[in-house]
């Protein structure tokens, strides 16, 4: 997977490397933010610190994912993940 990785750090590198940035970009930034659901800081309080920083990272690393996995060069590898979730996923109620 090394020319997936490089063709998506290309991409992320040409996003970087922009002297002005869209405004429209910026709104789809935010909708998306507020569509993710990801919990505040206050909704995490009650939890351990460790387990807390835990939460944080996968729901921010889920929602990332959600955001990379409609680029073109990320499809071979979302095409995988998903021939793994239908190769795994039960056919029915267990028995």
């Amino acid at each position: 997977m090394g020319m997936i990785s490089e063709k998506f750090n290309s991409r992320l590198q040409s996003f970087r490397d922009m002297k002005v940035v869209p405004l429209s970009a910026l709104r789809e930034a935010r909708n998306f933010v507020k569509e993710s659901n990801l919990p505040s800081e206050d909704e995490l309080s009650h939890l351990d610190n460790l387990h807390a920083a835990y939460v944080h990272v996968l729901n921010t690393m889920i929602a990332l994912f959600e955001q990379f996995c409609g680029m073109p060069e990320l499809e071979p590898f979302y095409k995988r993940l998903e021939e793994a979730q239908d190769m795994y996923m039960p056919g029915g109620p267990p028995m």
